[in-house]
């Protein structure tokens, strides 16, 4: 009886341990549309074809990395969008993607080397190339994809960018970047909304 007894408070107590565990440990619920329970953007994207596998910046430099990443993939789905697309606003859409994001780009390399961090390469990271080589491969269905892309991209951006914004431990330049494109990619995302296929056509 006593071996019971003695099992069962052990039992209860791991439970009441299990408890107190659970509630030490905050949980951040995204919502349909891509947002935080705290309104702020997700970085897994909006709709997107798969899970991001694009986390949050952890320091300064690995911010750098993912915004010039992020460009990267904005200018090369973009400059793809101009050869492949027939519709005009795609290619309207695609042509002001490249020219924003190559400016935004020298800035943010203006920003980290005077934040005293490496300048951030031009180059794709691994999620990013291959969201590019799934579009490389589409077919009829490339501007649905392409914008499809585009919208997850964009939300990743505005998340990435928020991070550093409400950092106050961030370096000055990188937090006044951000903070400057930070409404331009809102306006991307918007953008996004508006544009209709199987209309506008262009040669």
């Amino acid at each position: 009886m006593k071996t019971l007894l003695f099992a069962a408070a052990l039992s209860s107590l791991a439970l009441a341990a299990c408890g107190e565990k659970a509630k030490e440990t905050p949980v951040s619920v995204p919502a349909a549309d891509g947002m935080t329970a705290d309104g702020k953007a997700t970085m897994n994207g909006m709709g997107g074809t798969s899970a991001s596998s694009i986390s949050a910046p952890s320091d300064p430099q690995e911010y750098a990395t993912q915004a010039a990443s992020g460009d990267q993939f904005e200018i090369q789905t973009s400059q793809l969008a101009l050869t492949r697309s027939k519709n005009a606003a795609v290619r309207d859409f695609a042509q002001q993607m490249i020219d924003e994001h190559r400016a935004s780009t020298r800035l943010l390399q203006v920003a980290a080397t005077s934040a005293a961090l490496q300048a951030p390469r031009l180059e794709l990271l691994a999620a990013h190339q291959a969201r590019l080589t799934e579009l490389q491969g589409a077919g009829a269905n490339f501007d649905e994809l392409y914008l499809e892309q585009q919208r997850e991209a964009h939300a990743e951006a505005i998340a990435l960018h928020q991070t550093m914004t409400g950092n106050a431990a961030a370096p000055a330049q990188l937090s006044s970047f951000a903070s400057d494109v930070l409404p331009k990619v809102q306006e991307h995302a918007k953008l996004l909304d508006t544009i209709k296929l199987g209309t506008a056509t262009k040669s």
